[in-house]
């Protein structure tokens, strides 16, 4: 039985607000390339226009994130797509003016298989219903949690801890938000979260728990079943309380799973005398054994690394205890033999000299036996120094071409056998061959395999360098490792002309461009060179380098981005470019 789940999710604008700048997403399995099921919830500021375009844009960052491709490790696939979504926010900012300070808060939760995981910034929160009792799984990134972390406020005079944090003068003050730097930290939960049938995960902006709190929701989550039923009443709730600020929940039912308790870590701001941070092992009515097997399964994936060095370590002592016995056994089995009886064996024979003693005299298969471990040694050293030589020979040539990557693709046998074969039997084919043979293009081709007159095939040591065009390089070799030493002015300009590319397309890089190259992609070149602003409702920016619209032929490029201020337009543009690949 796999954990199956149902999912609502309702946003409202509140009683004082003028526009929703919250906005919250989701994105199953199918569509996620396979990453599992996401839900984010993110609250935007920066005035009403900021604000919104801050938090629309990091869900749909993180989205698109997820489609891109399949993440094998959760934990850091979650961290990177905030990250990525802090980068897109920064990045809009810094673009318009209008824009300038724009951020979010976010949260975002992911259940692949039958584990959940979750991640964080700012003061959005994620909760926990289980067992009839509320657990809050993040901590906020605020100024008021943190005098909470250092002891400053503490439960008194009849108000609890959270109560004092939402009176707090400063308690709009977020220490982390997305976009509002270059570069944010990402709290993410350390280890996977088991949620048991019945369990309930909550997704909600500060416009609810500013205005109602904990208890209170743990009530209205325990009154229904039904999702829908229970979002409407929260945001009710945060509207009869005043609606400061906009109202955004979203709830993850857990309907059936295999696990038989809830393992997470609670976070909840508890008293003075209890730290702020708690590991929770809620049990369902279940046998003591099944308690225990579900215990060691949690321990267990926590500590993973340090179990199994355990077990390594364990396993390594045993096997060597069973090692050492049965050399003890094969000793003892072993009868003892006279010196004379293993001589006899060998075929020795044992003389008596009257000054020194015993003398051993060897045998004729003896003597031919060590004349040829003597002639094999002697031809395996012939072939080492064989080997060694050529090693030398080609360590003269790179020491004396340092930029011999400009020009020859290094391929080594014992690293990359298969590719070594393929270009060694064109050697065989196109150069050896033809040593006599007037054929001008098995020629051509056999200089593929020589500096000059030099042959830079070494058999012995299986390495050879493989001499690839200049058009091929430009798809393997970076400007920065090409060579200054060229064989021909023609290489020399080609190569100029690339390195003004690169100076070129690095200009508009970090303006937000991407780069188009006629080598690489002439159908999206070609749409891109004829696009027309009249023909599309989208705004797309193009820049043609027109003092060097070739660069040698090969290096033709158009920078273009997608500028669109709505996100529609904009997802326009970029399935317009998506499908001229």
């Amino acid at each position: 039985m796999g954990l199956k789940l149902k999912y609502k999710a309702l946003s409202d604008v509140g009683k004082v607000r003028k526009a929703n700048e919250d906005c919250f997403g989701e994105l199953i399995s199918k569509e996620s390339n396979g990453n599992g099921n996401l839900f984010i919830v993110c609250d935007g500021m920066g005035g009403h226009v900021g604000g919104a375009v801050a938090s629309q844009t990091a869900v749909n960052s993180i989205k698109d994130f997820f489609r891109s491709e399949y993440y094998p490790d959760p934990l850091k696939a979650i961290e990177k797509s905030i990250l990525f979504a802090n980068q897109k926010v920064y990045q809009l900012s810094q673009e318009r003016s209008d824009l300038r300070g724009m951020g979010t808060t976010c949260v975002v939760l992911l259940q692949r298989d039958n584990d959940i995981y979750i991640a964080h910034v700012g003061d959005s929160r994620i909760y926990l219903q289980s067992n009839k009792q509320i657990y809050r799984l993040t901590k906020d990134h605020s100024y008021v949690q943190s005098l909470v972390d250092m002891g400053e406020i503490v439960e008194m005079d009849g108000m609890s801890i959270d109560e004092q944090m939402e009176n707090h003068p400063r308690s709009n003050e977020l220490s982390r938000a997305i976009g509002i730097r270059k570069d944010v930290s990402v709290e993410v939960c350390p280890t996977p979260i088991f949620a048991k049938s019945g369990d309930t995960f909550l997704l909600c902006t500060d416009g609810l728990t500013g205005l109602v709190n904990d208890p209170t929701i743990s009530n209205t989550l325990n009154n229904s079943i039904d999702n829908n039923k229970i979002a409407k009443e929260l945001i009710s709730m945060a509207n009869n309380a005043g609606g400061k600020d906009n109202i955004t929940v979203s709830l993850i039912s857990i309907t059936e799973s295999p696990h038989r308790n809830s393992q997470f870590i609670d976070k909840s701001n508890q008293s003075n005398l209890i730290s702020g941070t708690q590991e929770h092992y809620v049990e369902s009515n279940s046998s003591s054994i099944s308690n225990f097997f579900n215990k060691l399964s949690y321990y267990f994936n926590k500590k993973k690394k340090i179990f199994l060095v355990l077990f390594f370590v364990v396993f390594c002592a045993f096997a060597s205890i069973i090692i050492i016995k049965k050399q003890k056994q094969i000793v003892k089995e072993i009868p003892e033999k006279s010196i004379l009886e293993e001589q006899k064996e060998e075929g020795k024979e044992e003389e008596l000299d009257n000054n020194n003693g015993p003398v051993t005299t060897i045998t004729d298969d003896d003597r031919d036996k060590v004349e040829k471990r003597e002639a094999k040694e002697a031809d395996e050293k012939k072939k080492q120094k064989a080997v060694n030589d050529q090693l030398a020979v080609i360590e003269r040539y790179e020491k004396k071409n340092p930029n011999w990557k400009t020009n020859y693709q290094k391929i080594q046998k014992k690293l990359d056998p298969k590719e070594y074969n393929k270009y060694y039997n064109k050697f065989i084919d196109e150069c050896k061959k033809c040593k006599n043979c007037t054929d001008d293009k098995k020629k051509k081709n056999c200089k593929k395999f020589k500096d000059g007159d030099e042959l830079l095939v070494f058999t012995k040591a299986g390495v050879l360098f493989f001499r690839r065009s200049l058009r091929n390089d430009i798809e393997k070799v970076s400007t920065k490792s090409l060579g200054v030493e060229q064989e021909s002015l023609k290489n020399q300009q080609e190569i100029k002309d690339r390195e003004e590319m690169d100076t070129y397309i690095k200009k508009f890089e970090d303006e937000g461009y991407t780069s188009c190259l006629f080598s690489k992609n002439k159908k999206l070149f070609n749409a891109l060179k004829k696009w027309d602003a009249a023909d599309y409702d989208f705004i797309l920016k193009i820049n043609k380098d027109r003092s060097k619209p070739a660069y040698g032929e090969n290096f033709r490029v158009i920078m273009y981005k997608c500028v669109s201020p709505e996100p529609k337009k904009k997802r326009s543009c970029l399935n317009w470019i998506k499908t001229q690949k």
